[in-house]
């Protein structure tokens, strides 16, 4: 029995610019929107949401399907772990659910998988750690602007029947067919009753390291925002029951972003960016797909996978909205040649965010003004020229 491990994809606080990190909704809330002492968000990605159509006239639900998260992440005193005072920690909780399905919703027997992944889905809960630093080893153009970011988060939950998948997408569906007023047009699932995974528990681990590449930002700021273009690179590890992978991306970011090592604590901040990534993924292990279905030909998932995302944040005083398109290409080694195409998926968070305000000037250990504190709820210098 394969033990404990990462979930295929919940959402770990692996990443960065608040765009979607899947597998499964594995991205962190931004760092660049400006200051937060805590964040409180709703995220969810379908495939509905996807503005590019079906290929082969295939329906919406299939593959990976659905995933809502709901988090919350809180700032604490950087020298907690012995940081410096250019730095941020922040600590994270998230409860959420995953919804997987084959190729079509009409699929009703072991047989007639064929090879594709079969339903299942994940419910767990996750607990995480991030910190952000000035120092940015790799920038080439920029270093007073880079960062680096890195962290770790463990997931535990269930997955198969024990994840209330099939009963969510069934009511859900319901609800949806009778809202629209047009019988069918969400159509009721027909498999989960044969064609789902055995039940299991896990708990699970994924780490990350990100820094920039490079890092241009305009020096005069407009309400805590400065224009600014970055580029980051990360590397990030899933290791255990649900998930064995290791993955490598990169990150183009574009707007008008918060510094986010020392973001300025105004009366409104305000954030509006861009965001572009690109992640190639070596699959060892995906319990979504790998684990078995009693009666049906075993499944396997690809070994190399990869992902491309583009999306929009925009924040200003307390709310935050982001959405995002992203590809991901077949996962699913064993699933019939004819059905072996990427998968597009949408993504939307809606985030609630809530900061102290810039008090008296900040003083160092010494008493002295003028040198930034390193205390989480500590007010940052003024940046503004």
């Amino acid at each position: 029995v394969r033990g404990v491990g990462v979930i295929a994809g919940l959402w770990a606080v692996c990443a960065w610019a608040g765009q979607a990190f899947v597998p499964e909704l594995r991205g962190g809330p931004s760092v660049l929107s400006g200051a937060e002492d805590l964040r409180v968000e709703y995220r969810g990605d379908n495939d509905l949401f996807a503005f590019v159509g079906r290929p082969n006239g295939m329906e919406n639900d299939r593959w990976y399907t659905n995933g809502s998260k709901l988090s919350a992440r809180w700032a604490i005193d950087p020298q907690t772990l012995g940081l410096g005072p250019q730095s941020r920690l922040f600590l994270s909780a998230s409860l959420g659910q995953l919804i997987y399905t084959p190729r079509s919703t009409s699929i009703q027997s072991p047989q007639e998988l064929d090879g594709d992944r079969p339903n299942t889905g994940w419910l767990g809960l996750s607990f995480g750690a991030d910190a952000v630093i000035r120092q940015a080893p790799l920038t080439v153009v920029g270093r007073e602007n880079g960062h680096s970011r890195f962290g770790a988060e463990l997931f535990a939950g269930a997955g198969g029947p024990w994840s209330f998948a099939g009963w969510t997408q069934a009511t859900v569906h319901h609800m949806a067919d009778g809202l629209t007023g047009h019988h069918g047009s969400f159509p009721s699932p027909q498999g989960w009753d044969h064609t789902q995974t055995q039940p299991y528990a896990a708990m699970d681990l994924s780490a990350f390291a990100e820094t920039s590449l490079f890092a241009l930002r305009a020096r005069r700021t407009v309400a805590g925002a400065a224009p600014s273009l970055q580029l980051l690179t990360a590397v990030r590890a899933d290791a255990g029951g649900s998930l064995d992978a290791g993955a490598l991306n990169a990150t183009l970011v574009g707007g008008w972003t918060g510094d986010p090592v020392d973001p300025e604590r105004v009366g409104v901040p305000f954030a509006a960016f861009l965001f572009a990534r690109a992640e190639g993924r070596a699959v060892a292990w995906n319990a979504s797909i790998d684990r078995p279905v009693r009666g049906a030909r075993r499944s396997r998932h690809e070994p190399w996978v990869g992902e491309f995302s583009a999306g929009v944040v925009f924040r200003l005083w307390h709310v935050e909205l982001e959405f995002s398109q992203l590809y991901r290409s077949n996962e699913t080694a064993t699933l019939p040649r004819a059905f072996q195409t990427g998968q597009w998926i949408g993504d939307v968070a809606v985030a609630i965010t809530f900061w102290s305000p810039a008090a008296s000037p900040p003083h160092d250990a010494a008493g002295a003004p003028g040198s930034r504190s390193s205390g989480a709820l500590a007010p940052a210098a003024a940046r503004r020229r």
